[in-house]
């Protein structure tokens, strides 16, 4: 008898789901439900989390899917714990593989060594915490066949619109009320159009918001893969679709997504990676951050995290979500709010005269948008009325400067910044605490786009300011057949001040290219903190850290590694090449010459470089790692194969130019005679860091 009636279950789900097709949905009090789950956990787990990879195409055999348990448990309580109102589940990826227990093929997880529907364990977990469900659903697959008239159909997907329209049927009729359809496009929409996906879907449930990612806009909600919060009619919030959604007007709520696992190297990025990887999170505070912005929007924010080989959630995962929801909650002390946040302000001009880039927009705490300064403006202020008086330590925002100077504050000077001809640089105005008036002002000579990110004080910086800063920063690889790992970097804590020169020196072995690798973002460190200009390196994705990394960190290596085929110049400008700045782009050649004759290679424009010596290709090196005009500049070994002259030459040279150019330097070296041309010296032994002076700094 029992068995008899689960059976019936599903039918008598279905039945009722289609009674209720009939019924009309106030889609104006739908949204709003919607809107009120605020944030959700997006969970991705299937063949990826074992293979260690993004995408698995060409996977035959469903026992690479081969978990030792699956706590759904887990995950609702953690979601319900996080305050979030519901779990967004994949519940297929492009590679076919169902994660519930399908009618319409044998690659599933019920034929899998785990042999259970997760789907309906998941659901029953939800409705166990009060946790709502919507769905991720890949609408193409690699596997599927062709078109009928023999061609393949698109985006590397195959053609198989009974097969989507039966799978979607079983998950709208037999898993209860599903919030929202996240339906993915990465490999076309196997056969079925979006309009006609929206209505099969709706035909079930009504009350279902349906988005896609990627390809025509369509459904009710917009979707935003690596997007940030913003208004609905803002289409830059939908992260990798923000191309594709301008002319359509259906949209009713926006919703934004990205992993909580950050930019690293090796292994899934939106599926649990590499065990390497269990101590990478990003961190509550800018979880919580965007909360409030989803909040602030009306978005929903949905979270990834993968499920580990056991079918867990990554303990760092649980405690960094659980750490949102007791902000939430206010059970802990959220992260300060600046004084200046939404205040009233102005400004001396505007990019275009319009809102978009207006003088409030640098204190909406976005870090997406920012104050614009008026085009060919070559200075400009941005003023501040706190509405009180107000105790202030210091100022802190992200600018792109060419030079910059303060204003006096009323109750107390500002100090004035130091000037930089270097765009696409954070600054610092570090204050005495005083009372300030009720208004407080700064003017800076700027670049047009301004953000804020912000830079801590270090009083033993030349400016006051920290650009580089490393918390607890480890290194360990594993070794095979020993059940310890091999500590290359244990526990490393530093700070580096804008425009200051370190050597870092120790024997060789003990870590320091490495080191010097974590800091220039060329790897990751397996736990601990690296922070340039106050920005987690670590929340960066793919993209953005590589953008960051040519646009910020200058590198200059033991070898040239010169192009031979190339003249100086031309190698010189190869780092331009990879960044759209036009403004930069345009001004490269006449910075290069500037800076190659500064070396004394301006009459060596046009050699290649078989016909310069050891010391002239070394100086070539350092000019193309300062032609995008970065704020760090690393050194690894640069005097390494010099001879004694030229590398005295090649030394004073770099101090001269990180005074000439504002660029905090960093240089690992073997050389003590280089080491003691910076100001500070740091010793690496045993892993740990140990501070000293070099003779330039006593």
């Amino acid at each position: 008898m029992k068995t008899s009636f689960a059976r019936l279950l599903p039918i008598l789900t279905g039945l009722a789901l289609q009674g209720a097709s009939a019924q009309t949905v106030d889609l104006a009090q739908r949204t709003e439900e919607l809107k009120n789950l605020r944030w959700g956990m997006f969970i991705c787990w299937s063949f990826s989390t074992f293979s260690g990879k993004e995408w698995t195409p060409g996977i035959t055999n469903i026992d690479l899917f081969q978990p030792t348990g699956c706590d759904t448990d887990q995950w609702a309580r953690t979601a319900k714990d996080a305050g979030m109102g519901y779990i967004l589940f994949l519940t297929k990826h492009h590679d076919g593989f169902c994660l519930w227990d399908t009618a319409t093929t044998d690659r599933k997880v019920t034929k899998s060594r785990l042999g259970r529907d997760v789907l309906r364990q998941l659901r029953q977990s939800c409705d166990r915490f009060g946790i709502k469900l919507a769905l991720y659903f890949s609408e193409g697959e690699w596997a599927w066949p062709d078109k009928p008239d023999g061609t393949r159909f698109s985006a590397n997907g195959g053609y198989c619109p009974e097969m989507k329209k039966a799978q979607l049927k079983e998950l709208c009729t037999r898993y209860g009320p599903i919030e929202y359809f996240w339906m993915d496009h990465a490999v076309g929409d196997g056969g079925l159009s979006h309009e006609e996906t929206v209505k099969w879907v709706k035909s079930f449930q009504p009350g279902c918001f349906v988005g896609f990612n990627h390809g025509p806009p369509a459904g009710d909600i917009r979707l935003g893969e690596m997007g940030h919060p913003t208004a609905l009619s803002d289409p830059s919030g939908a992260g990798f679709n923000s191309g594709q959604m301008t002319g359509y007007g259906g949209y009713r709520l926006a919703e934004f997504t990205y992993p909580i696992l950050p930019a690293h190297q090796g292994g899934a990025m939106w599926f649990y990676s590499l065990p390497k990887h269990d101590q990478l999170c990003c961190s509550a505070e800018r979880l919580y951050d965007d909360y409030l912005g989803a909040v602030r929007f009306g978005n929903i924010f949905s979270i990834d995290a993968g499920p580990d080989y056991a079918g867990r959630l990554r303990e760092i995962d649980v405690q960094t979500l659980t750490k949102v929801g007791k902000y939430i909650r206010r059970e802990i002390a959220p992260p300060p709010t600046p004084v200046s946040r939404h205040k009233a302000a102005r400004a001396s001009t505007t990019w275009s005269g319009t809102a978009e880039f207006a003088a409030a927009a640098a204190l909406d705490g976005d870090a997406h948008t920012r104050w614009g300064a008026g085009q060919g403006t070559r200075s400009g202020w941005l003023e501040v009325d706190l509405g009180k008086p107000v105790r202030v330590a210091r100022s802190v925002g992200d600018a792109s400067l060419k030079s910059r100077r303060s204003r006096a504050a009323p109750g107390g000077p500002w100090p004035a910044a130091p000037p930089s001809d270097r765009p696409g640089r954070s600054c610092s105005l570090p204050l005495r605490p005083s009372v300030s008036g009720s208004t407080s002002s700064g003017q800076w000579r700027c670049r047009p786009f301004v953000n804020s990110n912000s830079l801590k004080p270090n009083e033993g910086s030349r400016s006051g300011a920290t650009l580089l800063k490393l918390a607890k920063v480890s290194k360990r690889y594993p070794l095979p057949d020993r059940s310890e790992a091999l500590t290359v970097l244990d526990d490393i804590s530093m700070e580096v001040g804008v425009g200051e020169s370190l050597a870092i020196v120790g024997p060789s072995g003990s870590g320091k290219s490495t080191l010097l690798q974590i800091i220039g973002t060329l790897d990751q460190p397996t736990s601990g903190e690296v922070l340039l200009a106050g920005r987690d390196l670590a929340c960066l994705g793919p993209v953005p850290l590589a953008t960051l990394r040519n646009r910020q960190i200058g590198f200059v290596f033991q070898a040239h590694y010169l192009l031979p085929q190339c003249s100086v110049i031309e190698n010189v400008l190869v780092p331009t090449l990879a960044t759209d700045d036009a403004e930069l782009r345009a001004g490269a050649p006449a910075r290069a010459e500037r800076l190659l004759k500064r070396v004394g290679l301006g009459e060596r424009l046009g050699h290649r470089p078989g016909q310069l010596s050891g010391g002239e290709r070394q100086r070539v090196a350092v000019v193309r790692a300062l032609i995008n005009a970065p704020r760090l500049l690393l050194a690894d070994e640069p005097t390494g194969a010099l001879d004694h002259a030229s590398a005295g030459r090649l030394g004073q040279l770099l101090i001269e130019l990180n005074r000439e150019e504002q660029v905090t330097l960093i240089v690992v070296t073997h050389s003590r005679e280089l080491a003691d041309m910076m100001e500070r010296k740091m010793e690496l032994r045993d892993g740990k860091v140990w501070e000293g002076r070099s003779s330039r700094g006593e």
